[in-house]
């Protein structure tokens, strides 16, 4: 537990660090209140190190496979695959999933599986491959980056995680928004 606490303290610290090195004029909210820093103003430019490049090649393919409404319950990129949770209502009229995944340019779906919560339109996705990831690895350089994951949220909306393990040994969820500006951080 003092390693996850330990962890967690150094990634908040180097969030605020980064942060201080960018513009402060979003710290102040418009009724005067402060807000908490979220990083650098620009997250430069990288070259991925998880295949976030592939997801709109990969939700491409499940609109080939099932024409129609396109809804995911989440889509997950890691340094091989791409994940989907194509949400679908089973024979009953049941809240269903189909989980497909796309790895070196190949479609593979699994069965039908029960399941509940918050779907997105794949056209709600919006981020920018290139720099999504790029924050957190400059600001955590030595963690070892696990999985992107997109997942919805009420009304239509999308949340972007980075799950990283940190080079002490525990997990980090980092929260990021399109442009790769870390939002939060949780231990998990």
């Amino acid at each position: 537990m003092r390693r996850r606490a330990q962890a967690l303290a150094a990634v908040l610290a180097l969030v605020a660090l980064a942060a201080c090195t960018g513009d402060d004029a979003g710290l102040a909210g418009s009724d005067g209140s402060s807000t908490a820093p979220t990083g650098p103003v620009e997250c430069v430019p990288a070259p991925p190190p998880l295949v976030v490049d592939q997801i709109d090649d990969a939700l491409a393919a499940v609109a080939v496979e099932r024409p129609g409404p396109q809804r995911f319950f989440e889509v997950n990129a890691t340094a091989a695959v791409v994940n989907m949770f194509f949400a679908t209502t089973d024979a009953a009229g049941r809240s269903a999933t189909v989980p497909y995944s796309w790895a070196a340019g190949q479609l593979r779906g699994e069965g039908e599986k029960e399941a509940s919560g918050n779907t997105f339109e794949a056209a709600a996705i919006a981020f920018d491959p290139e720099r999504v990831l790029s924050c957190v690895l400059a600001q955590l350089p030595d963690s070892q980056l696990d999985a992107f994951v997109v997942e919805g949220g009420p009304d239509g909306a999308v949340r972007y995680s980075v799950v990283l393990t940190s080079q002490q040994g525990g997990q980090l969820v980092v929260e990021v928004n399109g442009q790769g500006q870390v939002l939060a951080v949780d231990a998990v």
